[in-house]
């Protein structure tokens, strides 16, 4: 099995910023594969991308996911940047964004969210 996390975050208050000249990536190659660009759980989450994520698992199970937002409490997310997911395999999923949160969502999108 193959775990891979670009960016892993856990807070009660979160802001996770990526500037325009960031980069993040995250490669899983196995039978069973997971790769995560960037992921974060907080009680209150904001996010903010202008940089480059990327994601990508390779195996027969697995998944991967350009970003990953978890809250108790809300989140606001804004994409500037380009967010890429690519899964490959009998199995393999692939996710832009999966923000899940037990109050309010809300998401800006200028950029770009691909998932293949």
């Amino acid at each position: 099995m193959a775990v891979a996390i670009g960016v892993n975050s856990y807070a009660y208050d979160a802001d996770v910023v990526l500037g325009a000249d960031s980069s993040v990536s995250a490669d899983a190659d196995a039978k069973y594969a997971v790769a995560i660009g960037v992921y974060s759980g907080a009680v209150y989450l904001s996010f903010y991308n202008s940089g480059s994520i990327e994601a990508s698992a390779t195996g027969y199970v697995g998944f991967a996911a350009g970003v990953i937002l978890e809250s108790y409490g809300d989140i606001y997310a804004y994409n500037y940047g380009d967010i890429t997911a690519t899964g490959s395999g009998d199995y393999v999923n692939a996710y832009g964004m999966i923000l899940a949160s037990s109050n309010d969502v809300g998401l800006y999108n200028s950029g770009d969210i691909l998932a293949e």
